[in-house]
């Protein structure tokens, strides 16, 4: 990694340094300023140094402040290193603050602390020290009589000491996450990794095996669950199959945005197609997995926003007037039928022409009675608008019959299709 290929400059009013990042936006070119905090030319270049490579500017800010608020310039130094990735060393930071380890001062040695208050330096040593022989030395700077610290008694009152991982370093490089906890551990990564693996439990993939048994054993053909097997691999693979145990809510919206931006052309329904399988999986694996594998939360997450969608309304054409005349009169002739002569018509089918004659009776019958069926649908269609949903849902108690005119008492709700038109209503 070489010398950034951007300049330093100086404000000749202010001799703040500063450096211009190239920043393209809309179309748009700009050259935005970023300022490395310092007017030492020595310091600016070393800072200089961290943006390698950065071509934007928030990133290049927040490297500039990191580096910045370093309470020393060999903790910028390490810093610096940290931002260039040289060398395997992970960056271990103490787990008190500077405000904790100054009000830990103040409570135990407050009386010599409050003649020279300690310097920022000095607290961060003194956060980092962890016995008698490193608080010493900061204590003596502050004013402390050398032979009062000579009793061990003095320090019975301090905090335990510990450290962490940079949470930065541990944001910026997540493939070296498992060698961190196997040395944290003492163990060997790969014996790490096997641990980490039984204990994890099963991973997104294995949901789909739970679902294709449940749907096997419902009849549901190959295709459909194929269908939906594929497209859950794709949310799989999206989260790196990671193991169940591990979803969060994060996962869920993150593929939902990807669904939204891979869109394209495609209709909601598309958007939909690539939800509805998810959901159904999840819930099919949850219900036949052991109890404690999904985490908590997860049937909320699993709730899409999903996309608004009006089917194309194909078979919506109009009847032509000879067609339904047609229809009403196929019907009235189906109704008034006589079924003993309808039945002597039939072919007998089978060898035992007793049973072959009483399965005529009853076709006959079913005709008869479809004819009577369908003159009335028929004739509520055209007389209220009656439509297949109000049609499903007629029972004779919503037919009244008053002298020559029928009442329809069906309490109808409108399809998405007629929103906005008027229904007829003749009765």
């Amino acid at each position: 990694m070489g010398r950034p290929q951007i300049r330093l400059q100086t404000e000749s009013k202010t001799n703040r340094r500063f450096v211009a990042i190239r920043n393209e936006r809309n179309g748009k070119t700009s050259y935005p300023k970023v300022y490395l905090r310092t007017k030492n030319e020595e310091v600016a270049r070393r800072r200089l140094i961290a943006l390698d490579g950065v071509d934007d500017v928030e990133e290049a800010r927040r490297r500039i402040d990191r580096l910045a608020s370093a309470v020393s310039p060999e903790q910028e130094k390490s810093r610096l290193a940290d931002f260039l990735h040289r060398g395997s060393h992970v960056p271990y930071i103490p787990v008190m603050t500077i405000e904790e380890a100054r009000e830990e001062l103040y409570d135990v040695f407050g009386g010599f602390v409050d003649e020279e208050p300690p310097t920022e330096e000095q607290l961060d040593r003194w956060r980092r020290a962890s016995n008698p022989e490193g608080w010493q030395p900061i204590l003596i700077e502050l004013g402390a009589d050398s032979m009062f610290l000579l009793d061990p008694h003095v320090y019975e009152g301090l905090h335990p000491r510990g450290r962490k991982v940079d949470p930065e370093w541990w944001k910026r490089n997540p493939d070296k996450h498992d060698e961190v906890l196997a040395a944290q551990w003492n163990m060997p990564l790969e014996k790490w990794l096997e641990g980490r693996e039984e204990a994890q439990g099963p991973k997104l993939l294995e949901c789909i095996s739970h679902f294709e048994t449940e749907k096997k054993n419902k009849g549901t053909t190959a295709q459909h669950r194929r269908t939906f097997a594929n497209k859950f691999k794709r949310f799989a693979e999206f989260l790196g199959n990671k193991p169940i145990s591990d979803l969060t809510k994060k996962d869920f919206i993150s593929w939902e945005d990807h669904v939204n931006e891979a869109r394209g052309k495609r209709s909601n329904k598309w958007i939909n197609d690539q939800l509805a399988p998810v959901t159904a999986i999840i819930k099919i694996a949850y219900r036949r997995m052991p109890d404690g594998v999904f985490p908590a939360g997860w049937r909320e997450w699993i709730e899409f926003r999903k996309a608004t969608y009006k089917p194309k309304l194909h078979n919506k054409m109009p009847m032509p007037v000879k067609v339904f005349k047609a229809c009403i009169e196929e019907a009235r002739n189906w109704a008034s039928l006589d079924i003993k002569a309808c039945a002597e018509t039939m072919p007998l089918k089978g060898a035992n022409a007793a049973m072959a004659r009483a399965n005529s009776f009853r076709q006959a019958t079913r005709k008869k009675r479809a004819g009577d069926m369908i003159e009335a649908v028929l004739r509520l269609c055209c007389n209220v608008g009656a439509d297949p949903i109000d049609i499903g849902r007629l029972t004779w108690k919503h037919l009244r019959l008053r002298g020559s005119l029928p009442l329809f008492m069906l309490p109808r709700t409108k399809s998405l299709g007629k929103h906005g038109i008027a229904m007829p209503r003749n009765t």
